[in-house]
């Protein structure tokens, strides 16, 4: 009742599946036993060991060449995986491991693993295998994915004229086995992020997964040691109406939500994301969520997923609505989502090749018409062309006496990957240029009036096109499929929204 309970809980708060064989383990008293079991019941299994037995029997447990890994680091085309255990590595066959994860799920009442991605008009979508008729080889198919979802646009599901999808073209959804993250809010559900594949297993051009994957490479090959982390604003109702209307770092919004913010820290937290802080923002029902800063930069983009993912549930269980659009109001603050960025190794350098692209990064990190209401002055968002120290006013901030720096125009209508793939790189091309800040802003203006010598920043979604349209180095970073459907799904909302941006917002609110 001391040992093995708190071991019990410490696992089950760190989201781990744990049995307790309650014939195999005691306390000095029988009614201390039971009254333990009783406890740990609530959120643990409590088996006898000849329940387990059997269990062990009826499946085939694979049996691994370590018992305990802690990371795959590596998958290899002999059918392979090599695993992290300690200071040690270790290899174990693909199939032994897989069996591995299909067994402990189906033990833990999974019934269904939704592998997920992310299209270019920054909808999460995805397709939900059922476990119990799954095996090594259907897990390692994943699932069919028509190549033309990247030329799908936020209105619905008809391929955008000139994107170069095809909808006779079938790609495999093929799931990254690191990425599993449990599903607290739906526990028969586990989910799992996955990469766009062409017959045979290579990834797609169309995948941005892939396109991240291979930007990570880029700036690894360089040892400039990335790291980022996110900020993700929202806002919160109930019947239309924001829950409240206290102001920035309000401690009474704390409270009148603590109960929806608490559950949504610890369920991140059982899912692996790390939050730092939370804290109510400026505008009415607004919060933000602050992520960890970290290099694992794929787990960065997979986690803004989950935290959206989390927070959409967790408001739908309480019979709240919520709001990631990036400016319902024009009299209050937007929701961003803000990036920072540290480097190892030339900073300055990687961060001058972000603002020399940033007119065309606006179209990929602030993807939607209605992103471009937020870009103004006084907005807190950036609209000039400039970087600035700890001035909340410039789209590239240089923080904390220059340990790493913020990109404030990223909002959450990006598609994750697209926008980390393209910051990276931008300024990968930086480091490779050895190119020089310029001069930074010591003032910036509330008006495009009050400051006519400065260069803006695109001041719509199709402006910001034409810039991304110019970029060669993005171009080729994206690849050709990926940049040309892009800008085909992109070019399609300034048809739909540029001048109903109420139209735009209500889709986004169901679809983002």
């Amino acid at each position: 009742n001391q040992c093995v309970e708190s071991a019990v809980r410490d696992a089950a708060d760190l989201g781990y599946l744990v049995t307790v064989v309650e014939d195999a383990c005691a306390a000095n008293e029988q009614s201390i036993h039971e009254g333990s079991l009783v406890n740990m019941s609530s959120f643990a299994r409590v088996k006898s060991t000849s329940e387990i037995v059997g269990e062990l029997e009826r499946e085939k447990v694979p049996s691994l060449s370590e018992e305990n890994f802690v990371k795959l680091s590596s998958t290899r085309n002999t059918g392979e995986i090599e695993c992290s255990t300690g200071n040690q590595n270790s290899i174990i066959k693909e199939s032994d491991l897989i069996n591995g994860v299909l067994f402990g799920l189906k033990l833990a009442g999974v019934k269904y693993l939704r592998h997920i991605m992310c299209d270019n008009s920054s909808q999460i979508r995805g397709k939900a295998l059922k476990i119990s008729t799954s095996n090594v080889q259907g897990f390692k198919r994943g699932v069919g994915i028509v190549e033309a979802v990247m030329g799908l646009p936020l209105c619905g599901d008809v391929l955008c004229e000139e994107s170069t999808t095809d909808l006779n073209h079938m790609l495999t959804l093929v799931p990254d086995l690191s990425s599993l993250t449990p599903v607290p809010y739906s526990t028969t559900n586990v989910n799992v992020y996955g990469y766009l594949c062409k017959k045979g297993g290579r990834i797609s051009d169309f995948c941005p997964r892939g396109f991240l994957k291979r930007m990570i490479t880029a700036a690894s090959d360089l040892n400039l040691g990335v790291a980022m982390g996110v900020e993700i604003e929202f806002q919160l109702m109930n019947g239309g109406s924001y829950l409240d209307d206290t102001t920035w770092a309000s401690i009474s919004a704390l409270d009148n939500l603590d109960s929806f913010l608490n559950e949504l820290d610890s369920t991140l937290e059982k899912q692996g994301v790390e939050v730092l802080q939370i804290h109510a923002e400026s505008a009415p029902g607004q919060f933000e969520v602050v992520l960890g800063h970290s290099k694992d930069l794929m787990k960065i983009a997979d986690n803004i997923l989950t935290t959206r993912q989390t927070i959409r549930a967790l408001a739908t269980k309480n019979n709240f609505q919520v709001e990631f659009t990036p400016k319902p109001s024009t009299h209050a603050a937007g929701n961003g989502q803000h990036v920072h960025v540290s480097c190892e190794k030339k900073q300055n350098s990687f961060m001058a090749g972000v603002l020399a692209h940033l007119p065309s990064l606006c179209a990929v990190v602030a993807a939607s018409c209605s992103s471009y209401d937020r870009l103004k002055p006084g907005c807190w968002a950036g609209s000039f062309l400039v970087w600035a120290e700890e001035n909340k006013e410039a789209p590239i901030r240089l923080c904390e006496n220059g340990m790493h720096f913020e990109c404030k125009t990223v909002d959450n209508t990006c598609n994750p990957y697209l926008a980390i793939g393209c910051l990276i790189a931008a300024g990968v091309s930086g480091v490779k240029q050895n190119q020089i800040l310029p001069p930074k802003a010591d003032v910036i203006e509330a008006s495009y009036e009050a400051a006519p010598n400065l260069k803006v920043l695109p001041q719509s979604l199709s402006m910001a096109l034409d810039e991304l349209k110019k970029d060669t180095v993005l171009e080729q970073a994206l690849g050709r499929g990926l940049f040309h459907s892009f800008l085909a799904v992109k070019r399609r909302r300034v048809l739909d929204f540029e001048s109903d941006r109420g139209g735009e917002r209500a889709l986004l609110n169901k679809r983002l």
